[in-house]
């Protein structure tokens, strides 16, 4: 382990192989959590795997490779997709001129810890459930109420660690809300979703929308949701996503 984790090892490795041993780390922290409950040992373990995370990823630019990345279906468990929206997240507040290391921290945290309180087969389920996009469906059964459930219990547990950096709590208690007025848990109208928070949603939007579709063109489906997006903000977020997206050849498939 020493050898992986030392600078070297990991400068020379591919953002692929990065993901994949930073996933396998924190599926340790998970499994943990489910066997001995988020123990202040726990806890610790959690939030050092986490900071050598913002380390590795931090520097990476992601978007050059996201097509290969969302289709690898290796990414497509509950771990590995916060890897992949670490890095868009880290990469998207560069190109929106609102890096600080502050921020890097936050969206890491929020990404990593935002579906913890999720198993492996619910995570599977999530999309397909959230496209019934009627709350009262959602409540009528156990796996919905888990669903709906999910960001208030993940943004508790992170509230009370020690080392974890303001606002996290908040992004991952708001990665549910919606532009429109109809997320969960609060329903909370676009204004009030603060703007790192509207960031997470819209990388989470596109990421889902491959992990639904056999065949998916992000740039179409963003450009779609332009009316969508036109709230602040979103809206001064959207132009700058697209710009990126712009740059992306081809459907992202698996």
């Amino acid at each position: 382990r020493k050898d992986v984790l030392s600078k070297m090892a990991w400068d020379k490795a591919k953002v692929q192989e990065k993901i994949e041993l930073l996933s396998s780390e924190m599926t340790m922290v998970h499994k943990a959590s489910q066997i001995f409950g988020w123990s202040n040992e726990v806890v610790q373990l959690a939030q050092e795997n986490i900071s050598t995370v913002i380390n590795v990823l931090k520097t990476e630019s992601v978007f050059s490779d996201l097509n290969f990345l969302l289709r690898n279906k290796k990414n497509i468990k509950l771990i590995s997709h916060t890897m992949i929206l670490t890095l868009m997240l880290t990469d998207m507040i560069k190109r929106l001129s609102w890096e600080s290391n502050r921020s890097i921290e936050k969206l890491t945290f929020a990404a990593i810890m935002h579906d913890l309180s999720l198993d492996e087969e619910l995570f599977a389920e999530k999309q397909t459930l959230l496209m019934v996009n009627d709350i009262s469906i959602l409540k009528s059964t156990s796996e919905g109420n888990r669903l709906l459930n999910h960001p208030t219990q993940a943004a508790d547990i992170v509230a009370s660690w020690p080392m974890c950096p303001s606002e996290v709590d908040t992004i991952i208690r708001q990665h549910h809300e919606r532009p429109d007025g109809q997320g969960f848990p609060e329903e909370l109208p676009a204004f009030k979703i603060s703007p790192l928070a509207a960031l997470f949603i819209m990388c989470e939007d596109l990421i889902y929308e491959v992990f639904v579709s056999s065949e998916c063109d992000l740039k179409k489906h963003l450009s779609e949701k332009q009316g969508y997006y036109s709230r602040e903000p979103f809206v001064g977020i959207y132009g700058t996503l697209m710009e990126v997206l712009e740059k992306i050849n081809g459907p992202v498939s698996f």
